[in-house]
């Protein structure tokens, strides 16, 4: 194993985990909210989040 990958194995994991609290957030977010422009607005952000943390780390 190359040493950049030695050093990309953290981040990856941390992206993984902050997108699937992201998701499981939207989930219980959308259960509990009766407001579809309140859900949009909700699942934008972390759908947001999530594709900049999968960017920066494409591009480390």
């Amino acid at each position: 194993m190359s040493k950049h990958a030695k050093k990309m194995i953290a981040p990856i994991i941390v992206t993984v985990l902050m997108i699937a609290y992201y998701a499981l957030y939207f989930g219980y977010i959308s259960y509990i909210i009766d407001i579809t422009a309140l859900k949009i607005l909700f699942g934008v952000f972390p759908l947001v989040f999530g594709a900049v943390m999968i960017g920066v780390c494409i591009h480390i």
